[in-house]
């Protein structure tokens, strides 16, 4: 019973190291501003985190089954489990707490990366963007108004 739990995650580890590497993909293409290269690496994403749910509802089931319960964690499962059992599953777990890390680590350079090639876009366009002051033909010298004028000429 534990063997198809154990696979499963090895599985989970080895699909996040993978997409850990499609996100140091990513970061590069995002420094060479390579918007077609980018559309490629977001479906590969999209497949990754595809697969990777799956998985997991997997591990789901496989650990509601293995101690009975809804919603098992692995936690729940390495307090039942037999000492080399929970060996195994507690290595598992830490290395998917690294690979899940790695990636978040990796996900948030991306995000700035990101925000930068963002600001730079929108400041391009600002510089590319005309003004509207001097989109007008104003006087620009005007006689200065009289502040105390009344309505009736007085030298009359």
């Amino acid at each position: 019973m534990s063997k198809p739990l154990l696979e499963t995650l090895d599985q989970l580890i080895q699909l996040h190291q993978d997409f850990l590497k499609v996100a140091e993909e990513k970061a590069d293409v995002l420094k060479n501003k390579d918007v077609s290269e980018l559309q490629v690496i977001l479906k590969k994403e999209q497949t990754y985190v595809a697969a990777i749910q799956t998985l997991e509802k997997r591990r789901m089931e496989q650990a509601s089954s293995f101690i009975s319960k809804d919603n098992a964690t692995l936690a729940d499962i390495i307090e039942e489990a037999e000492p080399l059992l929970k060996q195994h599953l507690e290595q598992k777990r830490d290395e998917l707490i690294l690979a899940v890390a790695n990636l978040a680590q990796q996900n948030e350079l991306n995000r700035e990366l990101t925000i930068t090639s963002l600001q730079f876009v929108n400041m391009t366009i600002n510089m590319l963007r005309p003004k509207n002051d001097t989109m007008n033909y104003s006087n620009m010298k005007r006689k200065p108004q009289r502040m105390n004028q009344s309505m009736f000429d007085s030298r009359t």
